[in-house]
């Protein structure tokens, strides 16, 4: 087991024109440059009132959130705070719909593609917590076996996309690129799944990346890649994240899908 990691994406050569082949064969793509660092910075500002109404009133709980443990904000384009403020909403639907990120979403998905869930993440005020390594594969298989299935049969035709757009500069996310099509090698598996998890607050697995993003990059990735995410506390974290797919894959897959937090 490894306690480092391979950072920055150029060191695994993510840092390339977006191509759907690519996506297939690495499982995860970087957008840069989709909006423009100032303009990522004006939307950063103009969520804060968004973030603090939420903090004082989650209108999908009824009650005010823990910021220490959540540090998210779920359904977020139906929030009352973003709907009465225009011209954010406007620029966040630009940044979301962005066509060269969209056309590649398409691509991999199909042209029905749309984008089904948002979530809007921050740092939470409490302390500093990696989290699990895992493949949503695992929240919905009772065994390594059902699991190994379900990944060889959406290896190159995922249920869905996970996307992350960045507000601030993002090192949140690991990965493990191609992982998606294939088993667990020993190091992964000791990981990502011996004592629920609990190592990957300790080590690394030796194939894993830290994408670094800038304020107005776009990740996206396939779900069943090895991944965790990362919270910190100690610095300013924005970015939100959409989950992508399609009528026909939701209702193959059975309608399970996440919500992202």
């Amino acid at each position: 087991m490894s306690s480092t990691l391979i950072t920055g994406v150029d060191a695994y050569g993510l840092d390339r024109t977006p191509k759907a082949s690519d996506f297939f064969d690495e499982g995860v793509l970087v957008f840069r440059d989709v909006l423009l660092p100032e303009q990522g910075q004006a939307l950063t500002l103009a969520a804060e009132p968004v973030m603090k109404a939420w903090m004082e009133h989650d209108p999908q709980t009824g009650r005010a959130p823990n910021p220490r443990q959540n540090g998210y904000i779920t359904h977020f384009l139906d929030h009352p705070a973003l709907l009465s403020t225009n011209g954010l909403r406007a620029t966040l639907d630009d940044y979301l719909q962005d066509p060269d990120v969209v056309r590649i979403i398409k691509e991999i998905l199909g042209p029905s593609a749309y984008l089904r869930e948002v979530t809007f993440r921050f740092n939470p005020s409490g302390q500093n917590r990696n989290g699990n390594w895992h493949r949503d594969t695992q929240s919905i298989t009772g065994t390594d076996e059902e699991e190994q299935v379900m990944i060889e049969k959406y290896a190159k035709n995922p249920p869905y996309v996970v996307a992350e757009y960045t507000l601030t500069i993002s090192t949140e996310t690991d990965l493990c690129p191609g992982s998606h099509l294939r088993w667990d090698d020993e190091d992964e598996h000791d990981i990502r799944l011996a004592d629920h998890g609990r190592r990957g607050e300790q080590y690394v697995p030796l194939t894993a990346v830290r994408p670094y993003l800038s304020s107005g990059d776009v990740m996206i990735y396939h779900p069943f890649i090895i991944h965790r995410t990362r919270r910190a506390a100690d610095r300013k974290q924005r970015l939100i994240l959409g989950v992508w797919t399609t009528p026909e894959r939701e209702a193959e897959f059975g309608g399970v899908l996440p919500v992202v937090g």
